[in-house]
């Protein structure tokens, strides 16, 4: 995520609705509309923290495959320099 670049996020609160509105570069923007009382306010809830867990789950596989490429680039070289030590 060296590249990345900003995600957006956005509620407009009405006294009807809360209309909501998700922007990351390539992906356009999602938009959402939810009726402004409690019984509603689950499914944003739900629908918000779905999201946040996809995004946890994409920093956790991102980390992982920065570790995998500086792990595979160190045994390379330490590879490369025991044939050179070695052989």
């Amino acid at each position: 995520m060296s590249n990345s670049q900003p995600a957006f996020a956005g509620i407009d609160v009405s006294a009807r609705t809360l209309s909501v509105a998700l922007s990351r570069p390539g992906q356009g923007v999602m938009q959402a509309t939810f009726d402004n009382d409690p019984q509603a306010h689950k499914p944003l809830l739900q629908a918000l923290t779905r999201r946040i867990n996809q995004l946890k789950q994409e920093i956790i596989r991102e980390q992982s495959r920065r570790h995998a490429q500086s792990y595979h680039i160190r045994s390379t070289r330490l590879i490369a320099r025991d044939i050179q030590v070695n052989i």
